[in-house]
């Protein structure tokens, strides 16, 4: 029963991040806490309100090395300050509407005008997974938005030695890190993949150490139709994961191989994968709507129909990131495509050094299970020999012997040659595209040798 005089205080408690409390709409100075174990013993209570700490309990966490005695005697009068701190007009620390007293304990009044943050992530957090549940995308989304405002850093970050608070800490990051992955899934339910890409940036800023933003992130850049960022987010985590000691799981390597191949994924698919239910999206990648390239995509197929003549032709695509690079060469493509091209495909990263002539060989790797004898034959054997030791290893099997060991250095003339050598075959009759992704990020050797 609580006999408190006069009007209760209202409280406003945060512990994700910097610990704060508002008391009747006025922060708690450090003054007015006195000393930390006021403070320890405030957010033990806080933070799991209504359950019963046992005396004995507090006092092996917060005076653990005191004689029983005298620690039962420290916890009784630092339970009376702490009343008088958060409601300055007790006369009775007894009274307390926040510091209940219960059997062998004390606990934080579960029905106190107090709001908690860590509670209201949840509240948010659960209703958003319920709406999600029920598909209703958008509501979901304002929940987890909500829910996300609430999240202002680790919890307790000022406590993060202390043994009481990391279990805690940890979970509260895992349950951040579940919201933020739902909440860009539901963005990309509604086709808003800059938004979903915004949240995974986010998740990679705090967990930079975790496959799964990485997938996620590869699949909408894929989306939004830009192919080479989706390429370089699984370069970088290739990075991070070798740093570790470990290798991208098949999931993210075939994913990868998907992606390098030009291969449409239906976003319905994609999107399933990710543990988002089956949700109907008005089209596919490969038939986005295609505005505002018209001109552009009408002169590169002509250059495409040039061709037809034996004579080759070089197309350049640049400009500022955002302005259409990437939906006008998948147009062209799969134009070319259509019309019975073979398509080989690479793109420039930042993982060259090792293998500077890495875009060639990769393309020219494709089409090797497509050659004939004959087509090989007008390649010299040694050149073969070379390619197959390194840069293209799929020409091992269509040897008879081992080929020597070389290095990138002796590649340019072998690669130029097979280039020449299926550009001019008569054995060949099919177009071929060559494309090259990124070429601004092309080593001086492969720069020379396209």
């Amino acid at each position: 029963m609580v006999h408190n005089r006069g009007s209760p205080s209202q409280l406003r408690v945060q512990l994700f991040g910097r610990f704060r409390v508002w008391r009747d709409g006025r922060p708690i100075t450090w003054q007015e806490w006195k000393t930390r174990k006021h403070q320890a013993l405030f957010k033990l209570l806080v933070a799991d309100r209504g359950w019963c700490f046992s005396r004995r309990w507090l006092i092996e966490l917060l005076w653990p090395d005191v004689e029983s005695q005298k620690a039962n005697a420290s916890l009784r009068r630092r339970i009376s300050e702490l009343r008088r701190i958060l409601e300055p007009q007790l006369k009775r620390g007894l009274h307390s509407e926040h510091i209940l007293t219960c059997p062998n304990g004390y606990r934080f009044n579960p029905r106190a005008d107090c709001l908690i943050d860590v509670e209201e992530f949840s509240q948010h957090h659960q209703r958003a997974g319920e709406l999600q549940d029920q598909r209703q995308w958008l509501a979901a989304i304002r929940e987890y938005e909500a829910a996300a405002h609430w999240y202002q850093g680790d919890y307790l970050e000022e406590d993060r030695y202390e043994e009481w608070a990391i279990e805690a800490r940890e979970q509260w990051k895992e349950t951040h890190l579940t919201l933020l992955s739902e909440l860009a899934q539901c963005y990309a339910r509604l086709g808003q993949y800059q938004r979903a890409i915004a949240r995974c940036a986010q998740m990679l800023q705090l967990y930079d150490r975790r496959e799964s933003i990485y997938l996620q992130l590869m699949r909408y850049h894929y989306l939004t139709g830009d192919r080479a960022k989706a390429l370089r987010v699984y370069e970088h985590c290739g990075r991070v994961l070798a740093e570790l000691g470990l290798e991208a799981s098949p999931t993210l390597q075939e994913l990868y191989r998907q992606i390098s191949a030009g291969r449409i994924l239906r976003p319905e698919r994609m999107l399933s994968d990710l543990g988002v239910p089956p949700h109907p999206l008005p089209y596919f990648i490969g038939t986005a709507p295609f505005v505002g390239r018209e001109a552009e995509l009408a002169r590169v197929k002509w250059h495409f129909a040039s061709t037809r003549d034996g004579q080759g032709r070089l197309v350049l695509i640049s400009g500022e990131a955002g302005m259409g690079k990437s939906r006008l060469t998948q147009e062209l493509l799969a134009y070319a495509q259509e019309q019975g091209s073979l398509i080989l495909q690479s793109h420039c990263g930042g993982d060259q050094l090792g293998d500077p002539y890495r875009p060639i060989s990769q393309a020219l790797s494709q089409i090797v299970p497509l050659l004939s004898a004959m087509e090989l034959e007008v390649v010299r054997p040694v050149w073969l020999a070379q390619l197959a030791a390194g840069a293209i290893p799929e020409l091992r099997s269509r040897l008879p012997a081992p080929p020597p060991a070389t290095g990138p250095a002796h590649l340019s003339e072998p690669l130029a040659q097979l280039l020449i050598a299926l550009a001019r075959s008569k054995n060949y009759s099919r177009p071929l595209v060559f494309f090259i992704d990124d070429l601004q990020y092309a080593s001086s050797l492969t720069a020379e040798l396209a």
